[in-house]
């Protein structure tokens, strides 16, 4: 970002004081936010939503410089991180990052002496640890937000916009309020995915400094907006909510969606200058720069996982591919970086070939993640490896079929352990976790699981065993009584948040406490896949954990090392032969019908003994009539699959 118009500004001890107040030019602030002093629009993204680029911020920048507004931009999480470093709050970038973490709780920090919900910390039930070091961030905070918002009204801007994507809610309402009693007559105007499902029309309702909210994507409906807002007009627009003059709102009654040949390249100038001039850089060395391809869910619009909330976004939407590659080639040279995190919801399964043959070309060695379907065959696996495509996030959930059922995920439990056999031998980190606690399921199927989890100490493990959120936009908040479970009131954390009662409150929560109408107490039956996570999760990283089979002519040795124990198994020719075909998932009747299979001999008797002996042994794993091996080749992975 050209530094030619950033002021900078003295204030006195206390900022800007009254209404409007002039700064008092006593001394040197303390935490120049380098905000250029030309702007009609400034959007900020609050704490706390990452120490990297905000795609959000970048995508609303680019939308309105190409609508001629003069824009800028502030990653308050940067300054935030700098800030309390520098006051010896927090030690490392880590500590933030896990404070960053803690979803909702941390939002604490955030409220002030006027507004705050109960009139305590947070527990250390609650928020572990951090129950003792809260009270002192708490006040290093509030110190922050004058700064921010002293600085912010001496660059005066017409227009401050907040993001709110993650836990960004308290922040950005905090800052805006100290903005609009410092200064007036500036406008306060708020978007993203947190103002959806009816919380941003509540957010108008509660909070009077709001001026406005944006409903859907920033490509075509929300520079219209921002034009009838610097010139004044407060009569309403369909995409927003926006308060008048006398005080009284038009709620809009439509989210716009943009097609995706209309998705805006992100801005993300501002990050990187901000990141060295606060002295940060180390950050992006291990940084993943957010990218899209698509929004919305193509899974979604025709079976929304039970679970999911993004049902509120759902409508699919995708970028021509092209345009994909050249975007991320333009990004990469920009930005000297290869590491790039698609924010798609899942991977267009329909061009997964021709996307991968367009990375290949490029000729870059990109470094990608991307959030998928789990029942990807190997050669699409194969061919997005072969395209830089490294870590990816399966929607796995279970390793249950039935369970798998009671989501709607489309995906059976013999897919999901295909997808992490493939992405292990591949090298493709699989990110996922287990969730438990659907209404009806089997307690019996977590027994099962956790026999299974000791056999796959070789494959990537879950990060942990975790109970659904009830979140807004789900089928669960959707239709609670028919998904069994009822909604007892907003999740814990809001109470400490918001200056409002429980009703109120309710109307701003995004998570809700519920409870089993059958009466279950889920911890019962998931302790023991609980522990059997921990050991594979333990042997994993430690690793020393290895499933793999090497060919001895007719025979293949079989070497398994799991958590405690070593063994090799030695298979002869026929078995030999069955395993290999079941290197992918085959059945009992593709067996018997193998040409192969038929000519040694093997019926259906003998296959049926092999594929007990099998799994009796943890070599492989069967679903109903289907088999899959769970051993690794020896040999590199390679096209086609043999």
């Amino acid at each position: 970002m050209s530094q030619t118009n950033v002021r900078t500004i003295r204030v006195s001890e206390h900022g800007l004081e009254g209404d409007g107040a002039p700064v008092r030019r006593t001394r040197e602030a303390r935490h120049d936010l380098a905000v250029p002093g030309d702007l009609q629009v400034l959007l900020v993204a609050m704490p706390f939503a990452t120490l990297g680029p905000s795609i959000a911020l970048g995508t609303v920048k680019a939308t309105l410089d190409q609508a001629g507004f003069r824009c800028g931009t502030v990653h308050a999480d940067l300054e935030y991180l700098h800030f309390l470093l520098k006051a010896g709050a927090l030690p490392s970038p880590q500590d933030y990052q896990a404070l960053g973490g803690m979803a909702i709780f941390n939002e604490w920090v955030f409220t002030t002496e006027h507004f705050h919900g109960l009139d305590r910390v947070p527990t250390r039930e609650e928020v572990g640890d951090w129950n003792a070091a809260f009270p002192r961030l708490r006040e290093q905070t509030q110190r922050f937000i004058e700064n921010m918002a002293t600085q912010i009204v001496a660059a005066g801007p017409a227009i401050v916009g907040f993001s709110l994507v993650f836990s960004q809610s308290v922040a950005s309402l905090v800052l805006a309020r100290r903005l609009k009693e410092l200064a007036p007559g500036l406008t306060v105007l708020l978007g993203g995915i947190g103002c959806a499902g009816g919380i941003g029309d509540a957010l108008m309702r509660h909070f009077p400094w709001v001026d406005a909210v944006y409903f859907g994507d920033a490509e075509g409906g929300l520079p219209d907006l921002v034009r009838q807002l610097l010139a004044g007009d407060r009569s309403g627009h369909p995409s927003a909510s926006v308060r008048g003059g006398d005080g009284s709102i038009a709620f809009g009654a439509c989210v716009h969606k943009a097609p995706g040949e209309a998705f805006a390249i992100p801005d993300y100038d501002e990050y990187f200058a901000r990141l060295g001039r606060l002295g940060l850089e180390k950050l992006a060395t291990r940084m993943f720069i957010p990218f899209e391809s698509s929004r919305g869910c193509w899974w979604g619009d025709k079976h929304a996982c039970t679970f999911c909330a993004t049902n509120v976004t759902m409508a699919y939407r995708r970028k021509p591919r092209e345009r994909v590659v050249e975007e991320l080639c333009y990004l990469s040279d920009r930005h000297a970086t290869c590491a790039f995190a698609a924010t798609d919801s899942i991977l267009d399964y329909r061009e997964t070939q021709a996307f991968c043959q367009s990375l290949v070309q490029a000729g870059h060695d990109w470094d990608l993640y991307y959030m998928t379907k789990s029942n990807l065959t190997y050669e699409e696996l194969f061919r997005l490896k072969e395209a830089g495509v490294a870590h990816l996030t399966p929607g796995i959930e279970s390793l249950s079929t039935p369970i798998l059922k009671l989501m709607n995920k489309g995906a059976r439990a013999i897919q999901n352990l295909r997808m992490l056999k493939f992405c292990q031998w591949l090298g493709i980190h699989v990110d996922w976790s287990i969730l438990c606690g659907f209404p009806t399921e089997d307690p019996a199927e977590y027994g099962r699981m956790a026999a299974l989890a000791r056999t796959l100490h070789h494959l990537d493990p879950p990060k942990g065993v975790f109970p659904i959120f009830l979140e807004r936009g789900s089928a669960f908040f959707d239709r609670p009584r028919e998904m069994g479970v009822e909604l007892t009131g907003a999740y814990a954390a809001y109470d400490y948040l918001y200056p409002l009662p429980a009703a109120g409150i309710e109307e701003l929560a995004h998570r809700f406490s519920y409870r089993h109408l059958d009466g279950r107490k889920v911890s019962d039956y998931t302790a023991e896949l609980t522990a059997a996570v921990a050991q594979w999760e333990a042997a994993h990283n430690q690793g020393k954990a290895r499933l793999v089979y090497n060919r001895m002519g007719a025979r293949t040795l079989v070497t398994a090392l799991r958590q405690g124990s070593s063994r090799r198994h030695l298979l002869n020719p026929a078995e030999s032969l069955l395993y290999g075909k079941c290197l992918d998932l085959t059945s009992l009747e593709a067996l018997t019908e193998d040409p192969e299979v038929r000519s040694a001999g093997l019926g259906p008797e003998a296959i049926e003994a092999f594929a007990s002996a099998m799994v009796q042994l943890g070599l492989l794993y069967r679903e109903g009539r289907q088999l899959l091996g769970l051993a690794l080749p020896h040999h590199p992975p390679r096209l086609p699959l043999a």
